[in-house]
């Protein structure tokens, strides 16, 4: 560092007071041409670099010369220089290299006014850990003495880095704190030092207990405002992960507070252990600090569409009880309506009534803290696609495995009473005829494993999910099974891009009963087309093998589908009302769509033909963010058709007036991300 600051001040004396902002003493500017880096072995450029504020210019810069005449390279700054050798400096010690350094080299082409910088650096040596102490751990037990050694000593013969440094010390404060040393601190910086052999470190820091907690009686106290309303105080109990007289565990406490918010009806939950009441063996009370959310919720919702290839608006709307009989039970009626082209004959009405059991427990199969159960009953009434009514009653079990990672089994009764004929046919039949009438009952049993670690679930930006579901009819209606799977990925690129992938495959096969003579039902059937699938084509457009002319389009009994999308965010504004409401609230997306849909296939020689029957469609959209998702209006444009086997283009060209004629584009509208 000597060296560094000689060689900076003799710049500083030779160019004169005014080089300080880049100035010769003429009062043109000296631009910075290039940096480099030389003598680096253990760190390329592309970790140095960003330490760097002294940057190189643009590459338009240096590779267009008419662009010079425009725009100027970056001013030399010789104190700015001086602070870029200190961030190297500190880099190469935080990561082992102690006698590290650094020498910056200044050369000046005084006629093009142009400096190139060479920053010289010199490693030396990568120093290991060799011994880590910590002081004041006279008050913990020889076990906890020796388990905080434990995690210390995995940094011993290891190349000394800050950030492993503080990860292993960030450890020593969790075991603790976790063993009821709740005030547990670090109370100094590190002091790093060479050995006496000259090869290794010495770490010592010092590591402040304090007193260790336990566990005393539980107080649950409620929020001013929920007087209210009720919660039962054993429900409460059973969410906590700790009992009166254990040693305080900030792992408890914290889980403790997750297994009560995920009843779903406290909106503020804290568990406070109040040491200042702790008696003369640091027994202190637990405070559990509730404030539960309204009983009632009503949600009504707009809902609009582009399925079917008309337009389809409707409404929904959801009350749920979050409470039910002061457990956290939570039951919920939900309907929709939703009308074709405005026609009000052409419709669909759904409802759904649900019971939420938070928590269950059966012997040492189910754990409580883990397992939840539900029970649904369902009713829908549709014109279009298929003229049909559908009864349902289902019950599943919703038991994570793993962090992320959740296992569903679930059976479902369903009966189908189907038509099979459009609106028009049935106008022109007796409403009593046979003919036209299929009851088509089917017991429904699915396992479905998920696993979902993104960072939101209405609209992430990072994280992966995924899905693998097989379902089975148990009735001779025909009896088939079904295995489907999804993967989703999601990378964030800075604040305002997010780029999206998915892949979505699946595969039916019926047998046995009356496999020939009935078919599976539609809703397990797989379609491509739509916004939520290839938004290029419309929903149930897509199919290989199956009959276009069918009432409610094509579906079928294989299926793939790959998705890539990149979402942008224009503005990032300050928060104010109108760019909290609007501005911030508008994206764009640009994306790729392939898949389609195959019919039943008795031989495997149909698996060579897919990839020239693969759809592929492109397209862009704009959205709105709302609580609940983003509303999105995209335009999908067909890039290969696989029916015609040919490109298509997004617009063709013509000898006449208007000379270039656009290709219409799908219009989708949906709620909520494509995928």
């Amino acid at each position: 560092m000597r060296a560094a600051a000689g060689f900076l001040l003799l710049i500083a004396v030779t160019l004169g007071r005014a080089q300080e902002s880049g100035m010769t003493p003429i009062g043109k500017p000296i631009g910075v041409y290039s940096v480099q880096f030389s003598g680096n072995k253990s760190f390329g450029d592309d970790k140095l670099r960003p330490l760097l504020t002294t940057q190189e210019p643009g590459f338009l810069y240096t590779l267009l010369p008419p662009y010079r005449w425009f725009s100027n390279p970056p001013p030399l700054h010789p104190i700015t220089i001086s602070l870029d050798s200190i961030a190297l400096w500190n880099y190469y010690r935080d990561n082992g290299f102690l006698l590290i350094r650094i020498t910056p080299k200044i050369v000046i082409d005084t006629p093009a006014f142009r400096a190139n910088i060479t920053f010289a650096i010199a490693e030396s040596t990568a120093f290991s850990v060799d011994t880590t102490i910590l002081e004041h751990l006279g008050g913990l037990t020889p076990h906890e003495n020796a388990d905080v050694s434990a995690i210390v000593s995995q940094l011993h013969g290891k190349r000394y880095g800050k950030m492993e440094l503080l990860d292993s010390l960030g450890a020593v404060l969790n075991y603790l704190r976790n063993n009821g040393y709740i005030f547990a601190r670090i109370a100094s910086n590190p002091l790093v030092s060479i050995n006496d052999n000259l090869n290794a470190l010495i770490i010592r820091d010092t590591l402040e207990t304090g007193n260790k907690y336990y566990f005393a009686n539980i107080d649950i106290v409620y929020d001013s405002t929920s007087g209210d309303f009720c919660f039962a105080e054993n429900a409460v109990l059973k969410e906590l992960e700790f009992n009166t007289g254990e040693v305080f565990s900030e792992a408890k406490r914290l889980k403790s507070e997750e297994n009560l918010k995920r009843l779903g009806c406290f909106e503020i939950v804290r568990i406070e252990l109040r040491t200042k009441n702790a008696d003369s063996t640091h027994v202190a009370p637990v405070f559990v600090h509730l404030k539960l959310r309204h009983k009632y919720d009503f949600n009504p919702i707009f809902v609009a569409d582009n399925n079917y290839s008309t337009l389809n608006v409707g409404a929904s709307a959801t009350i749920t009880d979050h409470n039910l009989g002061c457990a956290g039970q939570e039951l919920s009626l939900s309907s929709s309506f939703e009308v074709q082209q405005f026609i009000l004959k052409d419709n669909r009405f759904n409802a759904d009534l649900k019971f939420l059991q938070p928590h269950l427990q059966l012997g040492d199969i189910l754990d409580y803290k883990n397992t939840s159960g539900q029970v649904s009953a369902g009713f829908t009434h549709s014109v279009f696609p298929l003229q049909q009514n559908i009864w349902n009653v289902a019950a599943l079990l919703s038991i994570r495995e793993a962090e992320f990672t959740y296992f569903i089994p679930k059976l479902a009764f369903i009966v189908a009473q189907t038509y099979g004929l459009s609106q028009a046919q049935i106008d022109s039949l007796l409403p009593t005829n046979p003919l036209i009438l299929q009851k088509q009952p089917n017991l429904l049993l699915s396992f479905t494993l998920s696993r979902d670690n993104t960072n939101n679930l209405f609209d992430p930006s990072s994280g992966t999910s995924g899905v693998l579901s097989i379902t089975t009819n148990l009735l001779s209606t025909p009896y088939f099974s079904k295995i489907e799977a999804t993967q989703k990925w999601y990378l964030g690129d800075g604040n305002q891009s997010v780029f999206a992938f998915r892949v979505h495959g699946g595969v039916i096969a019926r047998y046995g009963g009356n496999a020939d003579s009935q078919d599976v039902l539609l809703e397990q059937k797989f379609f491509a087309g739509g916004a939520y699938s290839l938004r290029g084509w419309p929903l149930y457009a897509l199919g290989i093998g199956i009959d276009s002319n069918s009432v409610f389009g094509r579906t079928g009994y294989a299926m793939f589908e790959a998705n890539a999308e990149w979402r942008y965010r224009w503005f990032i504004l300050p928060d104010t009302w109108i760019n909290r409401v609007v501005f911030n609230r508008l994206s764009s997306d640009f994306f790729v769509d392939a898949g389609n849909v195959w019919s039943d296939r008795k031989k495997w020689a149909w698996v060579e033909q897919m990839p020239a029957q693969i759809a592929v469609d492109i397209g862009a959209g704009m959205r709105y963010d709302t609580p609940v998702g983003p509303l999105r209006l995209d335009f999908g444009y067909r890039f290969y058709d696989p029916y015609s086997e040919t490109l298509l283009h997004i617009a063709s060209f013509a000898p006449a007036w208007p000379f270039i004629r656009i290709v219409h584009p799908q219009i989708q509208i949906g709620i909520g991300n494509a995928f």
